[in-house]
């Protein structure tokens, strides 16, 4: 007689190997659209797929890699209808890397399909049409990469394994910062060993003021924030020149570093916040995700500002409604490499504030990444 412990064990086993065996199925595909992860998308029996290097309209086989509660990710295998938007990749380890999502199209349809998706995000605010600023760049545009190792390889990881991938011909780099990553990649572990850093870890490569700098295990972006696309950022700065030429009434520019956003405008007044090593008259050092950040800066600055900028991290700034709601600007510009949280951020304001220009910002081209700026003024 079987008892129950040994029924359980038997349903145990049976649903480990089914699962196994369900996650090297293959399986066919025709993908409805991209999602915001670059990944295509198709549903099937109440599930949904996500299959990477895919595009609309095509189909063909898949072998599962993951699973969790009727999400499934996939491996494309084999294609057996392609799109006409489909072209030959330029970088050798397209297929393999998960760094890159769009080199398997040319640049125009990359900026439709990221347009279309931030399109859908904004689909609960009101707004005008989404302009777009593309990079002059498609390749050979980074400044910065992050590479990790373990023991005798080094690359970068795969997004659903973390297997990491060597990509000696990797062509996003600069071609100063390229130079270096191929000297490095010749003597990383002779430099590991010298530096005493662990066998397993990352190691970040910099260009930043004309100067190469490596970074072993340390925070992203330890040695100075800067953006990755420097060419984009300086059309960035002329294209918020151009929007807002001379500014009245003082400038507050939240996680504002040095002043990226505002560095080629007039103002009589402008005051920085960030955190900073060494403040000064136009820079407060303040951690802005504090509770009481806004009574504290209260206290150190005086001054009304007709005009906010905000551009903070990927996590946006949920007390940014109480700025705006003391202060009263007339203009905001917010910028942001995460337009989620860059629209929940502004719903708290919208009955006081409109929405008047909106822009896709492609800092990062042949990846799902972008940045955006929303413009608002106050409602008469």
């Amino acid at each position: 007689m079987i008892q129950s412990r040994h029924i359980y064990i038997i349903l145990r086993d049976y649903k480990y190997f089914s699962n196994r065996a369900k996650l090297a199925l293959m399986d066919r595909f025709l993908i409805d659209h991209i999602d915001p992860l670059g990944q295509g998308v198709f549903k099937k029996d109440g599930e949904v797929f996500f299959i990477p290097k895919t595009l609309p309209d095509e189909e063909g086989i898949f072998k599962i890699l993951k699973q969790k509660k009727g999400v499934c990710f996939g491996q494309l295998e084999k294609l057996t209808k392609k799109s006409p938007d489909r072209i030959t990749p330029e970088c050798r380890h397209f297929n393999t890397c998960s760094g890159c999502h769009f080199l398997h199209t040319d640049y125009s349809n990359e900026l439709k399909i990221k347009t279309q998706t931030f399109a859908r995000m904004l689909r609960d605010i009101p707004h005008l049409d989404i302009k777009v600023l593309a990079s002059d760049q498609r390749l050979h545009y980074r400044n910065r990469i992050q590479l990790h190792y373990d023991k005798n390889l080094i690359g970068f990881k795969q997004s659903k394994t973390n297997h990491i991938i060597a990509v000696p011909d990797c062509l996003i780099m600069q071609p100063q910062l390229k130079q270096v990553f191929d000297d490095f990649l010749s003597q990383w572990q002779q430099q590991r060993r010298r530096l005493k850093e662990p066998t397993r870890g990352h190691v970040e490569l910099y260009f930043k003021n004309n100067e190469i700098k490596i970074n072993w295990n340390k925070p992203y972006a330890s040695g100075g924030f800067t953006q990755v696309n420097e060419p984009l950022n300086k059309k960035v700065q002329d294209l918020i020149l151009a929007q807002y030429g001379e500014i009245e009434g003082g400038l507050l520019e939240l996680f504002g570093g040095e002043g990226n956003l505002s560095h080629k405008l007039n103002f009589d007044r402008r005051v920085c916040v960030d955190l900073y090593t060494d403040p000064n008259d136009d820079q407060v050092n303040l951690d802005l995700f504090k509770e009481d950040a806004l009574k504290i800066f209260k206290k150190k600055v005086t001054d009304d500002f007709g005009c906010v900028f905000i551009d903070p991290p990927r996590s946006g700034f949920k007390g940014l409604s109480k700025w705006i709601e003391h202060y009263r600007p007339k203009n905001l510009l917010y910028m942001s490499c995460n337009p989620i949280t860059q629209i929940n951020d502004i719903k708290p304001i919208l009955e006081s504030y409109e929405v008047s220009d909106i822009w896709l910002i492609d800092f990062f081209p042949s990846t799902f990444h972008f940045e955006s700026i929303i413009v608002m003024q106050q409602k008469s």
